[in-house]
């Protein structure tokens, strides 16, 4: 009885083992001249306009600048939305200045527009984008607190 279930099973194992190729990465659709300079992530994607943004380039030893204003549209409960952000500054090879940029919070009220400003951590930026999700701390507001 063993041996009729494990020669199918062994043979099943032999044929799926034979069968695997591993996966290859896709080259990017979007070409880097028009990846967005602002991006959203997940359900935020539909939910923000973006005025054109203010860059400062690096001038006499002060890094570039950047300020980005959005707005969100009016959303279903009208409320502010927690969220966060970050500039990624690109050097001229196209290499983010700082690997790990720090995220900053802000509550964004609908409707209503709101500035994001970003500094490059030195003189060798380029580039940049502006990454926008919604805030993943666990905050709580200010009534909740009671000391």
């Amino acid at each position: 009885m063993k041996l009729t279930m494990t020669l199918p099973m062994l043979a099943a194992v032999l044929l799926m083992t034979g069968c695997y190729t591993p996966g290859h990465a896709d080259v990017d659709p979007i070409p880097d001249a028009k990846y967005p300079k602002v991006v959203t992530f997940g359900w935020l994607d539909n939910d923000f306009y973006v005025d054109a943004p203010i860059v400062v380039p690096e001038d006499n030893g002060r890094p570039m600048r950047v300020t980005v204003e959005v707005r969100r549209l009016e959303p279903a409960f009208n409320r502010e939305l927690p969220s966060q952000y970050r500039f990624i500054f690109l050097n001229e090879f196209g290499e983010a200045l700082d690997p790990d940029p720090m995220w900053h919070y802000r509550a964004i009220e609908p409707k209503v527009k709101t500035i994001l400003q970003g500094s490059a951590p030195d003189t060798g930026a380029v580039d940049w984008r502006c990454e926008i999700r919604k805030d993943r701390a666990e905050r709580k507001r200010k009534w909740w607190r009671w000391y």
